[in-house]
């Protein structure tokens, strides 16, 4: 059987952490236009945290649209769901807003 793909468009994923936790490694991390700056937001890696624990079955993807402050470019987002329909993922976790 098919396990879910649930990618998380975010500020990337700590996959130590989440290792740390018990928790599935990422299959697949994307960092986008965003330079590798240190985690002071972890918005992502709870975020996966959330998924991981309630599905288990799960295989998360990370995709980092956002900065280490929560900040990004609403026009990468089409590149975000580019990538996802290149990798078959078709549940995404939004957890951000706009006024754009």
């Amino acid at each position: 059987m098919n396990k879910l793909k649930i990618a998380v468009l975010d500020n990337g994923v700590d996959e130590k952490l989440l290792a740390s936790c018990g928790l599935p490694d990422i299959i697949q991390q994307n960092k986008g236009n965003i330079s590798d700056e240190e985690d002071l937001f972890l918005h992502g890696t709870n975020c996966a945290m959330i998924i991981g624990l309630n599905c288990a079955d799960a295989e998360l993807y990370s995709y980092k649209l956002l900065d280490n402050t929560g900040k990004g470019n609403v026009d990468d987002l089409k590149s975000a769901f580019d990538w996802c329909l290149m990798n078959n993922i078709r549940l995404v976790n939004l957890s951000f807003g706009t006024t754009h």
